[in-house]
């Protein structure tokens, strides 16, 4: 018998996407006018995260690539646009924002953003692998530093895996970002 997923949507209906390498040089404007952007391959709309159902409004992202950066364009169809948050790593999920997550084995990595370009981002480590799997011995993952804390999770009482490490403090490398809001707000 299967084991059912403790996630409101299965693994086995979590689409799979292609990212494609691209050879010209994108601008990081929000406007996704490049022809890459125009011929890459749009995900599959999203589901709400909690319950697993179709998004309200359309959402689509594609990804690009090249030598250099990793690049993720998101379509977000909204009534009503607001942002109010300016300061990095404010809670702007408390606005309308779109949300970014690339995960590994034992940590991932949480990127938001919202109409502003407000950013909020930061890197979990599951606690179980922090120490197993070198995390500990890296100097800008110290747990003992301002803005590095325990974190439970949102909706999850009890993770299955665990308790995460948050690491606030943590910016991506070179990060980039760009949001171009066609309306008003």
């Amino acid at each position: 018998m299967e084991k059912p997923s403790p996630f409101p949507c299965s693994e086995e209906k979590i689409p799979s996407y292609i990212a494609y390498r691209v050879n010209e040089r994108i601008r990081i404007d929000g406007l996704l006018d490049e022809a890459c952007w125009r011929i890459a391959p749009r995900s599959p709309r999203f589901v709400d995260l909690v319950s697993g159902r179709p998004a309200l409004y359309d959402t689509y992202a594609a990804v690009l690539w090249d030598d250099d950066n990793l690049y993720v364009g998101f379509w977000v169809e909204e009534p009503l646009v607001v942002a109010t948050l300016t300061e990095r790593d404010s809670p702007i999920y408390e606005d309308n924002d779109v949300e970014l997550f690339i995960a590994g084995r034992d940590a991932y990595y949480e990127f938001e953003i919202n109409a502003l370009g407000t950013i909020y981002e930061v890197l979990f480590i599951w606690e179980d692998a922090y120490e197993k799997s070198g995390y500990s011995s890296l100097p800008e993952l110290r747990r003992d530093v301002p803005g590095v804390r325990l974190f439970p999770g949102i909706g999850f009482r009890n993770h299955p895996r665990g308790r995460r490490i948050g690491f606030w403090n943590w910016d991506f490398p070179g990060l980039r970002a760009a949001v171009h809001v066609d309306g008003t707000q």
